[in-house]
């Protein structure tokens, strides 16, 4: 009886934190170097366009749970739990797509000699592709894709991580990381064997930072059926300024055998192109972005000499900080793609220009 009173009060409590309006409120439990944070986001939000996939209702809701684990004055603990919940369906289609994880994992932080981990996470190539990734609605990047090897999340990651090089020179970071096999339960184009990669990023005092991102990692035998061979790999360097209010972000990305094609195969190479710059005006983040994502030599039917333009637009945005939880915003892709049925239907990117609109509850 005891217990099942104690896990109520904690959901209250953990009920009552998430409808705060004070952004410290999430910290749940801080006592003897040992810490638990509730975080998460609200976000209701609108797309309009022709096409049927971003028209309608798309809002999410998604919560977090951040825990740091005191070992040693030189060694602590660190865990992170993220889920994704569609509040866009309706309750029948709910029990059959309820969500899913985003983020899973723990690791040991040594303070100047690094931090290790290991679980779902980012993949190694986000580092750099990070640096664009700043439009008000996530819109498809050229190369971000969840499970698609090492470009966005992706599952069974060993992760190192150093900043300040030891602590021997200040604003130089890197990271190496190792991908696991992920083989089983998972369509054909989500698999992957084994591999490496890793980034090399260097921060400056005047807001100039500069990075490159890699990795390499062995494709299935099913993936090796079309003739690209034995390596998925790509590399992505970036470059920003941020500071003074201003954001200018870009990089340039390529990789092999990455862009998904018919749900089994994928592009012998693409070529990445992203480009964002947003201001601060008070509390309103008004931004630009060009993104273009070019393939060579598609194993495509009709496609198979071809270079084709898979993904060429601009991207306008705009964000309004309410107060420090809540903010508003909008989104207006404009396609510099001609509308083609059979290119749409073949790469499954849309054409059509798509208009967004929402609001967002962070804690």
């Amino acid at each position: 009886m005891r217990m099942i009173k104690h896990n109520i009060i904690t959901k209250i409590l953990i009920i009552s934190l998430m409808m705060s309006n004070i952004v410290n409120a999430i910290e749940i439990y801080n006592k003897n170097g040992n810490k638990t944070n509730i975080y998460g986001n609200i976000n209701i939000l609108r797309k309009y366009s022709k096409d049927e996939y971003n028209e309608g209702d798309k809002s999410y809701t998604k919560l977090g749970v951040k825990n740091e684990h005191f070992i040693s004055k030189d060694i602590t603990g660190y865990s992170t739990w993220l889920y994704n919940f569609h509040t866009n369906f309706t309750e029948n289609q709910y029990r059959l797509f309820n969500g899913e994880t985003c983020l899973a994992y723990a690791g040991l932080n040594f303070k100047k000699w690094g931090s290790i981990d290991y679980g779902r996470n980012y993949g190694i190539l986000y580092d750099a592709l990070s640096y664009t990734d700043k439009s008000p609605v996530e819109n498809t990047l050229t190369i971000k894709d969840n499970d698609n090897y090492l470009t966005g999340r992706s599952t069974s990651l060993l992760t190192y991580r150093n900043k300040d090089l030891f602590g021997y020179l200040k604003g130089v970071n890197f990271a190496i990381q190792y991908a696991g096999k992920n083989l089983y339960d998972r369509l054909e184009e989500e698999k992957n064997c084994n591999g490496w990669g890793g980034s090399l990023e260097y921060k400056s005092d005047i807001g100039l930072s500069t990075i490159g991102s890699w990795f390499r990692i062995n494709r299935t035998d099913i993936q090796k059926e079309d003739n690209n061979g034995n390596k998925a790999t790509a590399y992505v360097l970036g470059l920003k300024y941020d500071k003074n209010n201003i954001y200018v972000g870009a990089m340039y990305g390529n990789t092999r055998n990455l862009h998904r094609l018919y749900n089994t195969s994928h592009s012998k190479q693409t070529k990445n192109i992203e480009l964002i710059a947003q201001y601060k005006f008070n509390n309103i983040y008004p931004s630009i972005s060009f993104l273009q994502r070019k393939t060579n030599n598609y194993n495509a039917i009709e496609f198979s000499n071809n270079n084709l333009i898979i993904d060429k637009y601009i991207n306008l945005g705009a964000i309004y900080d309410i107060n420090k939880n809540i903010s508003a915003y909008a989104d207006y892709r404009i396609n510099l793609i001609k509308d083609n049925n059979t290119f749409d239907s073949l790469y499954k990117d849309s054409t059509y220009n798509i208009f967004a609109i929402g609001m967002s509850y962070k804690f």
